[in-house]
């Protein structure tokens, strides 16, 4: 009984001498608040601003601003896309937001897609596009007593749908015109391609 007793104090003592010697894992940086990642560029959050930020050797980094949002408003499908242009290395960074607007007769659902461009050669945006789609689902009275209704659902569409070419041009399109632009590197902005 006595070794029996020796020896489970032994193995005790032996399994808290190693779990006291086990080594503390350390979390390696800083946590990062991106949204999106590409290449070298990351979008993130800071006090409801969105920035594009391009992380450059050492510990400099490059950014410009996107959007400033409302409290509580956040972007989502947040996408970065790399391209070159005319030589130049851009970043097409587009992201989505949701509003709803109720009232009592009328609901609004809408999608903004955002789309920006940006050079970070001169830490600006060379091109801004915003298109929005809102499903609109409406109360309609049919007499003047308000008796009999009818509910309308309509789609209203605002803007220009963005498709980036393989070889750096926009096309901005909707339903009734098409823009093409290029980019010009004396301007840094893209303009409409003759």
């Amino acid at each position: 009984m006595k070794k029996a007793i020796l020896i489970l104090f032994i193995i005790l003592c032996n399994n808290t001498n190693l779990l006291a010697q086990k080594k503390k894992i350390k979390k390696s940086g800083a946590a990062t608040s991106a949204l999106a990642k590409a290449e070298n560029v990351s979008a993130e959050m800071f006090n409801n601003n969105l920035f594009a930020i391009r992380a450059g050797s050492g510990a400099k980094k490059d950014s410009v601003m996107l959007k400033t949002f409302r409290e509580n408003s956040k972007p989502t499908a947040l996408k970065i896309t790399p391209f070159t242009a005319k030589g130049k290395k851009l970043f097409l960074i587009s992201w989505s937001e949701n509003v709803v607007t109720t009232t009592k007769l009328k609901t609004e659902d809408a999608l903004i897609i955002f789309s920006e461009i940006v050079n970070f050669e001169t830490k600006s945006k060379v091109l801004s596009n915003t298109q929005t789609t809102v499903n609109i689902k409406e109360i309609h009275f049919l007499d003047a007593k308000q008796t009999v209704s009818e509910t309308l659902q309509k789609v209203r569409r605002e803007g220009f749908v963005l498709n980036l070419n393989p070889d750096g041009d926009v096309i901005l399109k909707n339903k009734t015109q098409e823009n093409k632009l290029t980019f010009n590197t004396d301007k840094n902005l893209f303009v409409a391609k003759k």
